[in-house]
């Protein structure tokens, strides 16, 4: 039998089952992994409330306690979800060609799923450690030529070849007119070089220190369209009165967006991490524990080292998936933490994060395969081939940022 929609709707189900999509997209991010996820994100603002403050009308005088009693200092955050897309084509040409080949049907759908799901994966992970500003980077020198150098060369991994992107002066602002594609890329010089011509003739007016974004990912002087991460939640400087999904945080910088510490003055990455766990306990309070702490491979990678023959490996399944992760644990004034590594994470910093105050809304599952009307693949309008589309809806939140906490790391 010939092969067509049907038959690759039915191939694309038979293959890629939700937990195998878990698997793909959990390997990525060992965060994203451990969240606990909420799958009936279906109203259009999700309040998160949360008490940051007890009455205070206490005193060993009763007539003052009694006039000076109130409330609790009670707040909440407005979540609003974001989409983000991913489409995956089969041409009309493989459909014609392996209509009599099954094994090459299946390795047809099954290179073409994999890859824009993986893709779907990287960005979701990425943005679980972003501000939701969709940055990807910034330009170091090079735009008068086809070889643009990247201002920090560790964020080299969060472009791809076949990318396009766009710039803008500032992380929220207007983007600049006109995009570029990536052609090559030079991880160890941190190049990223457009088979277009120069970047600057691509591209109008760039300038040194200009942000970098996937075409499509900036807010672009509206509304934020990516997720936003952990260091959205708890950012690395202290909030501004400027809202946060709907709340101006400056009522109690602790509570309402979590604990900061600079760690560069500090002699190790476990000191760094014990003084931060410390501090964590001492301003958030006996219900603050925090179980995990996140760093970037690299970082996890000297932490290994400088333990030596003190360091004491565990393991971390994920239930919903076939995935495990390996961490490293020790003591710290809050209790035994596990220090596992997060590749998206931006080098030289650490979240400590207690894992039941977050969770990852989404409509229905993320990421999935769109399936409306119970099909997986449709017949492209404009192009000769079929389509398959993925996505995750969704938005991460914490109702207890008060219990978790960020630190710079000693260079």
């Amino acid at each position: 039998m010939a092969a067509d929609q049907t038959t690759y709707a039915a191939v694309l189900k038979q293959l890629w089952p939700q937990r195998r999509v878990n698997n793909l997209a959990y390997q990525f991010s060992a965060f994203w992994a451990m969240v606990e996820k909420e799958q009936d994100f279906y109203e259009e603002i999700k309040h998160v409330a949360l008490q940051y403050g007890n009455p205070q009308g206490r005193s060993a005088a009763f007539a003052t306690a009694q006039s000076n009693a109130g409330n609790a200092a009670l707040a909440k955050f407005q979540v609003t979800i974001i989409d983000d897309f991913a489409v995956g084509v089969v041409n009309g040409r493989t459909l014609e060609t392996t209509r009599h080949n099954k094994g090459a049907l299946l390795s047809a759908v099954e290179t073409e799923t994999k890859s824009s799901l993986e893709e779907l994966a990287n960005t979701l992970s990425f943005d679980l450690w972003s501000v939701g500003d969709g940055v990807r980077g910034a330009v170091g020198s090079g735009l008068s030529s086809a070889d643009l150098v990247l201002a920090d060369i560790n964020t080299v991994v969060n472009f791809e070849v076949g990318m396009t992107v766009q710039l803008a002066l500032t992380r929220t602002g207007a983007v600049r007119v006109g995009t570029a594609v990536i052609s090559d890329i030079d991880p160890d010089t941190g190049t990223l070089t457009t088979a277009g011509g120069n970047w600057d003739v691509q591209i109008t007016t760039p300038a040194n220190g200009d942000f970098i974004f996937v075409e499509g990912d900036a807010a672009n002087t509206g509304a934020l369209v990516k997720a936003s991460g952990v260091p959205a939640w708890v950012p690395t400087t202290t909030p501004t009165a400027t809202t946060f999904f709907g709340l101006d945080r400056t009522s109690h910088t602790d509570r309402l967006g979590g604990i900061r510490q600079d760690g560069t003055g500090f002699g190790t990455i476990a000191e760094t991490i014990k003084a931060l766990g410390a501090k964590i306990r001492f301003r958030g309070g006996r219900r603050a524990r925090p179980d995990v702490v996140f760093m970037n491979t690299l970082d996890i990678d000297n932490l290994d080292i400088e333990l030596g023959s003190n360091r004491r490996y565990t393991r971390v399944d994920v239930p919903d998936a076939d995935v495990g992760f390996d961490a490293i644990e020790f003591a710290t004034p809050a209790g035994r933490i596990r220090a596992i590594e997060d590749r998206y994470l931006p080098p030289g910093n650490a979240w400590m994060l207690q894992m039941n105050t977050w969770k990852f809304g989404s409509v229905d599952q993320a990421p999935r395969i769109i399936q409306h009307d119970g099909n997986r693949l449709l017949r492209q309008s404009a192009a000769d081939g079929v389509e398959f589309r993925a996505v995750y809806r969704g938005q991460l939140w914490c109702d207890a940022p008060g219990w978790n906490g960020y630190t710079s790391l000693p260079a």
